[in-house]
């Protein structure tokens, strides 16, 4: 069955947070880094491309 929803990630959602100005720069970096700090399991290089996309300023 399908609602017409599109399905994206715990990472997604905390750019587009930080995108729309609901935490900071560096609380977006701080919660990416807990993450995978308590096991979220990430890539090194897509952990650094999320770390780097929260720098930019919109």
């Amino acid at each position: 069955m399908s609602y017409g929803l599109n399905v994206h990630g715990t990472l997604w959602l905390l750019i587009q947070f930080k995108k729309c100005g609901v935490i900071s720069k560096e609380e977006a970096r701080e919660k990416i880094k807990e993450l995978h700090r308590y096991g979220f399991w990430i890539a090194e290089t897509q952990l650094r491309e999320a770390l780097e996309l929260v720098k930019v300023d919109c």
